[in-house]
């Protein structure tokens, strides 16, 4: 299996990263240290996620536990939407 260095991606992120809190500096946005816990959070979930997708993808015998997950998330989420208007 082959090995992908997370380098460049981790640079690519930071830079992406310090351009939106750079943006945000310029415009006068007051809320840039909420835009930052964002950032943060979206980063830790699309790990989480992307650590879950590859365990799948090493053990294909977790696939119909994985889709199971994702199809109740996504009724979840759905659900909450449609009471919110």
């Amino acid at each position: 299996m082959s090995s992908v260095d997370p380098l460049p991606t981790l640079v690519a992120v930071l830079l992406l990263v310090g351009i939106t809190l750079i943006t945000l500096v310029i415009a006068r946005v007051l809320m840039h240290v909420d835009a930052v816990g964002a950032i943060a959070r979206a980063a830790v979930q699309l790990v989480v996620v992307a650590l879950v997708i590859a365990w799948v993808f090493r053990h294909p015998e977790g696939v119909v536990l994985y889709l199971l997950v994702m199809v109740v998330a996504a009724t979840a989420a759905s659900a909450r939407r449609i009471r919110c208007g």
